[in-house]
C-alpha cells in the first residue's frame, strides 16, 4: 500500500489495520443509521394507519374529539367534528368558537360545564341542541374531562358526537307515551297489560271508577278475587289459549278476542263485563304479554234486555190484533218482519223472509 493520509502510514501491518478498523466502525454506522431509519418509517406508518382507523371509527359514529390548551388557549378539532358542525375540513383554517353554535339556554348550560371543568376540573357530559354552520338543527353530546398537573387545570379534552337520530326517536317516543299515558288515564275503559304468567303489570287509574279498587288494591287482587265461581277457570282457558295462539305465531298481525263475564266491584256487587284483548310484543315481534280492555257493559246489557221486552210485548199486540210489521232494507236487500206476520203467512218461526217470495 502506497500513499498519504492518515491512514497510510507506510507500515504495511499499521496500514491494513487502520482501514480494517475504519471500515468496521463505519460498517457499524452505517447500520445503525440504516436501522434507525426503518425504525422511524415504522412508527410514522403505526401513526399513519391508527390515525386512518381512527378518522374511520370516528365518521361511522359520529364522534369528533376536542382539545383547548388553557395556557396557549388555542383549540384543536379532528375532522369529523368539524363535519358534525356542516364546517369543511378541507377549507377550515381556524377553528371556530364552540359556543357561536349554541342558543339560549344550551349556550348558558355549555357555558357553565366549561366554566366549571377549567376552575374546578370537573367532568361534563350534556346533551344539547344546536344549530349547524349551513343552518342544520342537530343534537350532540359533549363529554369533557379535564387534565391537570400537579392539582391545576391545563386542558380540557372532550368529544362531540351527534346524536340527532337517538335523541328525536326518544323525544318522539317519550310523546307517544304520554299521548297514551294520558288516554289511558282518562278513557272509561279499564286498560291493563299482563305478563307471559299472567301477572299484571299495568292497569289504568280508571279501576277505581268502574270497580272501585285503586291500582295498588287491583294488582294485587288474585284470580280467583275477580268474579263469582267459575270466573277463574273462564280466565285462564281464554287467556291461555291466546297465548298458545300467539306463541305459535310470528308475526304481528295478531287479532283481538272478546270474553264477556261477570266481575266483582269491591262493594261486593256484580257487573257484567266485556274483555278485549291481544299479544303485547316487543321491538323484535317476541311475545312478551296480553294488552287488554276491560269494558263495563251493564248499561248495554240492560239495553238489550229492554229491546227483548219491547219485541215481545210488540209480538204479543201483532198477535191479539193478528197485524204483523215488515220492513226492507233496500241497499242490503234484506227484509225483516214480525213473528205475526210470518204466521199471517204460515211461515215457520226460523223462516228467513225476502221480498220476492213474501
Amino acid at each position: 500500500v502506497n500513499g498519504y493520509g492518515p491512514f497510510v502510514t507506510g507500515d504495511l501491518y499499521h496500514t491494513v489495520f487502520s482501514l480494517t478498523v475504519y471500515t468496521v466502525y463505519a460498517t457499524t454506522a452505517g447500520f445503525v443509521f440504516v436501522s434507525l431509519r426503518k425504525e422511524r418509517e415504522q412508527v410514522l406508518d403505526d401513526l399513519r394507519r391508527n390515525e386512518a382507523f381512527l378518522k374511520t371509527t370516528g365518521h361511522m359514529a359520529k364522534v369528533g374529539g376536542w382539545e383547548w390548551d388553557l395556557l396557549t388557549r388555542q383549540v384543536s378539532w379532528t375532522e369529523e367534528l368539524l363535519r358534525i358542525y356542516d364546517l369543511n375540513p378541507d377549507t377550515a383554517t381556524v377553528s371556530p368558537d364552540l359556543l357561536d353554535f349554541y342558543h339560549h339556554p344550551e349556550r348558558g348550560r355549555l357555558e357553565g360545564a366549561i366554566e366549571r371543568a377549567e376552575e374546578l376540573g370537573t367532568p361534563f357530559d350534556l346533551t344539547l341542541g344546536m344549530t349547524t354552520a349551513t343552518g342544520n338543527h342537530r343534537w350532540v353530546r359533549l363529554m369533557c374531562q379535564p387534565q391537570c398537573i400537579e392539582g391545576k387545570v391545563v386542558k380540557l379534552r372532550g368529544t362531540v358526537q351527534d346524536v340527532t337520530v337517538q335523541t328525536e326517536a326518544e323525544r318522539a317516543l317519550r310523546e307517544r307515551e304520554s299521548t297514551y299515558r294520558i288516554l289511558a288515564e282518562n278513557v272509561s275503559d279499564i286498560i291493563w297489560t299482563a305478563d307471559l304468567e299472567l301477572k299484571m303489570t299495568y292497569i289504568s287509574p280508571s279501576v277505581q271508577r268502574v270497580r272501585g279498587y285503586t291500582v295498588a288494591e287491583a294488582m294485587a287482587l288474585k284470580t280467583a278475587e275477580l268474579g263469582p265461581a267459575g270466573t277463574q277457570e273462564k280466565v285462564y282457558e281464554f287467556m291461555h289459549s291466546l297465548l298458545d295462539s300467539a306463541s305459535s305465531s310470528f308475526d304481528d298481525t295478531d287479532g283481538l278476542e272478546v270474553l264477556e263475564l261477570d266481575l266483582f266491584r269491591k262493594d261486593g256487587t256484580i257487573f257484567p263485563a266485556e274483555v278485549a284483548v291481544t299479544a303485547l310484543r316487543d321491538e323484535s315481534g317476541v311475545l312478551s304479554g296480553l294488552l287488554g280492555v276491560t269494558r263495563d257493559i251493564s248499561a248495554r246489557k240492560q239495553a238489550e234486555i229492554s229491546l227483548r221486552e219491547s219485541e215481545q210485548r210488540l209480538n204479543r199486540t201483532g198477535r191479539i190484533a193478528q197485524v204483523g210489521g215488515w220492513e226492507y232494507d233496500v241497499p242490503n236487500d234484506i227484509m225483516y218482519w214480525t213473528e205475526e206476520t210470518g204466521r199471517i203467512f204460515d211461515r215457520p218461526s226460523d223462516y228467513t223472509p225476502d221480498l220476492e217470495n213474501s
